[in-house]
């Protein structure tokens, strides 16, 4: 804290400087949102279906109890990794009862890297398709 402290004495902005980047930041963060949902609606509005596996589960500590599923699938031969944060879903469940299994996976085919399992019934509410049956099991470890 001291150093941190020490090395802030030394840098001094005028309030010009100091309005110019944060609205760079602000503008960036901007853009980021834009970006994500664009994305987003390009994934709801031509997307495909594959299989993908969870890999794992990690506690997210600085969440409020969410956890963050890796789970891997595959697109013309290329494996992609990603994750997904779920709220819904107990670590311990997690790690018992969803590792190794399989869900489906929706992908924009323009961009085989955005993509978004699909696990709990919000999912496929939020995807417009319909949740299916053999998934019904899941419902059992969500929290309310």
């Amino acid at each position: 804290m001291l150093l941190q402290s020490k090395c802030l004495k030394g840098l001094k902005m005028n309030p010009k400087t100091s309005r110019i980047l944060f609205s760079l930041f602000l503008t960036v963060i901007v853009l980021g949102i834009i970006y994500f949902l664009y994305q987003r609606c390009q994934l709801l509005k031509n997307h495909k279906i594959t299989i993908g596996k969870v890999i794992e589960c990690r506690f997210l500590s600085k969440s409020g109890g969410s956890i963050s599923l890796v789970y891997e699938y595959q697109v013309d031969a290329f494996n992609n990794i990603r994750s997904k944060t779920e709220n819904l879903i107990p670590l311990n469940d997690c790690n018992e009862h969803f590792i190794g299994k399989t869900f489906p996976v929706i992908y924009n085919p323009e961009n085989k890297s955005f993509a978004s399992m699909l696990i709990t019934p919000r999912d496929f509410k939020s995807s417009n398709i319909i949740f299916p049956d053999t998934l019904n099991w899941v419902n059992k470890y969500l929290r309310e």
